[in-house]
């Protein structure tokens, strides 16, 4: 990019074509718009005419990337800008379409540059963006499913998301994510980023194209690019990196009581897969023990912590300070632990991270300390083994501190560990073969005078101790670390004022896990179970609310009763409790005393560990008393004793007719021979049903299926796994859950039997009938009539339709295709015809 001298507002950029071709222009600001003109390297810019202008105020998205040069044929003479690595897309709207524009620069600043320009001339509060964000675009935000809609501007960096407008400005740590999805629903299509404080931002846009953008930069911001900087990895809520805290939990649960844990090596390969796993994913559900041992995991945290380029004591400087403590003879107890909270306090400001994660592995190795009777891991055992990973300095001396960085830390990853054994080894050989003396040697050979009054300032700034010039620098030693961690580990209570409910809160987990391991052949009792409950839909998987449930006494009227009361809604003669079962496509209403704990149980036997994690129950109107009251008011046109409907035929793929007849609490389901036409059939069934009973059924034996119907269940909607297509929409679909239990695999056969009915009066004319046979309908509640105000009638969106419109057959989508084009052409037609 060149800049015009004489006038700031005018740049020479390159615009990339949709062929990847790049192509000179300059580009011109003049009144909140940004016009482009042919480049001429005559001075006779003026004199020609503008190709195009973009309005500023019409841009929906600033995206910045970064690209390689071989991804972009040039054709320019220039050679400098075929190398080119920036690029700027900008996302207009105007008014007939929404065009990308493709600006590529050959650095960053460049692109910086002309981006602040458009900035300052779009936005009042240009001061609070900087421009090295990821994206800038205009969206929706919500901070809750049934929140209103604010439109922001957002700002997508790296580790940080940004909402802004003339009123407010809110900042994100996005490495305090727990979930990030894209979500396609009918309640709502969009990006939903949940965080670690349970806060839910439900971002949305009307274009298709710029969501699909946000998702994809929100993930890039998301992602984490080194293992070894502590401050950009994925946090927890209380400052601890996701990978270091499910380290520590797989260690507590299948590690703790075993042999020599943090001291036996593990499989070298699986420690370097587990790491890289966690950098591409901290989330990873690979993280089992299936997979995993306990060793690998141990080790895979011990060389997470010894790899990092700033250790958890900070810098070279403080740790020369920390140094202090191991030399100095005249300081008591007292004057140690006031020393040392000095140094802690300077880390937990300078160092928020850092102080949090030393925390909790100070208390972790407590924690496998008090069970040293089972593991073999003293306390001392452990010093000994962390020393090296939580102070991860050097104990030689050092031969470059440039970058407050050791010369091990130049080693690759591959022998570190193995070269980390052998120089510990050694040192401590020679350690045990030399005076004690040697030890506080100062190092005076390596520092000027200078460099040497600069460290020890910073060192008496973090004590309320003098400090002589003789313990600036003390050579770093094995022996130091150790003294330091013993320090620390003995007094941690006190300085990092660890509770005594944080003390008892260990104790009883351990208790716990030790009763556990010892009484796993004993079963367990259990009170309850914890089941989530939605209202109206299931908008996503974290609306839910909890309930608990135990044993036989609760039922559905209980459920809804606590539901209503905590969301604060009026209680209604129509709410009903529904199951939900298989993406949403199977649901019943449960009846008012119907047991839970025996729908968890249907779960369990009927639907495979995935489906049944998605089973859920949802709270809302129960629209099968609307259709109920609907069809007492109209005069009775079918015959509850027989009809003709299909079935789905698993085996074929195809639906295929039968025939229903219910008598003595019965249901039979007999399939119809090819040589009877449907004609013949319907003719029979509205004149002399008995005649065609006796001679399909017993004559041609067709019988398929026989239920009582004391035992069956029904369900609304089919199998979408299996069953297609079927339009939910219809509501004549109906799936019998029989009593048998199939004896394969339950993902790999559909849920019950799936029947097709001719229009939507028929299906709920029998599913009435059906269960008020077996007294499923008792979902009446002892409540107000009276409907509550702004509540859906989901999913009966056409309840007031005209009966040819609900009966009006709609599976045939591409003959509806066919038709609304031939009658587009047709009305075309006659249009010039008129003329």
């Amino acid at each position: 990019m060149k800049t015009n001298l004489e006038d700031i507002n005018e740049t020479t950029v390159y615009l990339s074509t949709k062929h990847g071709v790049l192509k000179e222009f300059l580009t011109r600001y003049e009144n909140n718009h940004l016009k482009i003109f042919p480049f001429s390297s005559t001075n006779c810019e003026k004199s020609q005419r503008c190709l195009f202008e973009i309005d500023l105020n019409n841009i929906l998205a600033i995206c910045n990337q970064s690209v390689h040069g071989v991804s972009l044929r040039c054709r320019l003479s220039s050679a400098s800008t075929a190398n080119v690595n920036c690029q700027c897309t900008l996302i207009v709207d105007e008014q007939t379409s929404t065009n990308e524009y493709v600006w590529v620069f050959p650095n960053e600043l460049e692109r910086s540059v002309w981006i602040r320009e458009i900035i300052k001339r779009e936005y009042s509060y240009h001061q609070l963006i900087y421009s090295d964000f990821i994206l800038l675009m205009k969206l929706n935000v919500q901070e809750g499913i049934n929140a209103e809609k604010q439109q922001v501007i957002a700002m997508v960096y790296s580790g940080r998301f940004v909402l802004c407008s003339d009123t407010t400005f809110d900042e994100v740590d996005l490495r305090k994510y727990s979930s990030l999805t894209h979500q396609k629903t009918p309640e709502f299509t969009g990006v939903v980023l949940c965080l670690v404080s349970n806060r839910f931002l439900y971002l949305s846009s009307p274009i298709t194209k710029l969501t699909n953008m946000l998702y994809s930069c929100l993930h890039q911001a998301i992602q984490v690019h080194t293992l070894t900087d502590l401050n950009k990895q994925i946090l927890t809520s209380q400052n601890i990196p996701v990978i270091v805290e499910r380290f520590i939990n797989f260690i507590f649960e299948h590690g703790l009581q075993t042999k020599g844990i943090y001291r036996q090596a593990g499989q070298e390969s699986k420690v370097k897969q587990l790491l890289s796993e966690c950098l591409a994913d901290p989330f990873t559900h690979l993280l089992s023990h299936e997979i995993y041992s306990e060793h690998d995991v141990a080790n895979a945290l011990k060389r997470f912590l010894r790899h990092l380029d700033i250790p958890l004591l900070g810098t070279r400087q403080n740790y020369h300070a920390w140094l202090r403590s191991t030399v100095e003879k005249t300081m008591t107890e007292e004057q140690m632990i006031q020393y040392y909270r000095g140094l802690i306090k300077d880390l937990k400001q300078h160092f928020p991270i850092h102080y949090s994660t030393l925390r909790t592995m100070l208390l972790h190795i407590h924690t496998v300390a008090a069970l040293a009777d089972r593991n073999g891991m003293t306390l001392s055992n452990l010093i000994s083994t962390f020393a090296p990973c939580l102070i991860s300095q050097d104990i030689s001396v050092p031969i470059d501190y440039k970058d407050d960085r050791f010369e091990y830390r130049n080693r690759s990853l591959d022998n570190l560990d193995l070269q980390d054994m052998d120089n510990e080894s050694e040192i401590i050989f020679e350690q045990n073969n030399r005076p004690m003396s040697s030890n506080v040697k100062r190092n005076q050979s390596i520092l000027s005078k200078a460099s040497r009054r600069q460290s020890l300032a910073s060192v008496s700034s973090l004590s309320q101790y003098p400090v002589s010039s003789s313990y600036a620098h003390v050579i770093p030693s094995l022996q130091a670390n150790l003294i330091i961690l013993t320090n620390l580990c003995k007094y941690y209570r006190e300085l990092f004022d660890v509770t005594y409910e944080e003390i008892e809160h260990e104790k009883h987990c351990i208790e716990t896990l030790i009763s556990v391991r010892e009484n796993q052949t004993i079963p367990r009792l259990l009170d309850g179970a914890m089941i989530s409950v939605y209202f109206e839909s299931r908008a996503d998987e974290f609306n839910g609310y909890a309930m608990n449930i135990s044993g036989q006494e609760t039922t559905a009227d209980m459920i809804i009763d606590k539901l209503l009361k905590q969301i604060n809604q009026n209680d209604c003669f129509f709410w009903s409790l529904f199951e939900v079962i298989i993406d949403q496509n199977l649901e019943r209403p449960m009846y008012s005393c119907e047991n839970i704990s025996e729908v968890l149980y249907r779960y369990r036997t009927y639907l495979s560990h995935e489906l049944n994690r998605q089973a859920t129950f949802v709270v809302k109107l129960n629209y099968i008393q609307f259709e109920k009251e609907r069809l007492e008011k109209r005069p009775s046109i079918f015959n509850n004793n027989s009809i003709q409907c299909e079935y789905f035929d698993i085996s074929n793929q195809r639906w295929i007719p039968c025939l229903w007849v219910f008598e003595k609490a019965m249901l039979q389901i007999h399939r119809i021979p090819p040589n009877i036409t449907d004609k013949s059939v319907k003719w029979k069934s509205n004149n002399n049903q008995q005649d065609l009973t006796s001679s399909i059924v017993f004559q041609q034996q067709t019988l398929i299926k026989s239920w009582s119907i004391e035992e069956i269940f029904l369900y609304i909607g089919a199998d979408c796994r299996f069953v297609n297509p079927f339009d939910m929409n219809e509501y004549r679909v109906l799936t019998i859950l029989p009593p048998e239990i199939a004896d394969e695999n339950p993902s790999q056969t559909p849920f019950g039997f799936s029947f097709r009915f001719d229009e939507r009066n028929q299906m709920f004319s029998w599913y009435l009938e059906l269960v008020h046979n077996n007294g499923h309908d008792k979902w009446t509640r002892r409540a107000s009539r009276a409907l509550p105000d702004g509540i859906s009638y989901l999913p009966l969106q056409n309840y007031q339709a005209s009966p040819p419109v609900l009966t009006r057959k709609r599976s045939d989508v591409k003959k509806n295709k066919i038709i609304s084009k031939t009658c587009h052409v047709a009305s075309n037609f006659c249009k010039q015809l008129r003329k």
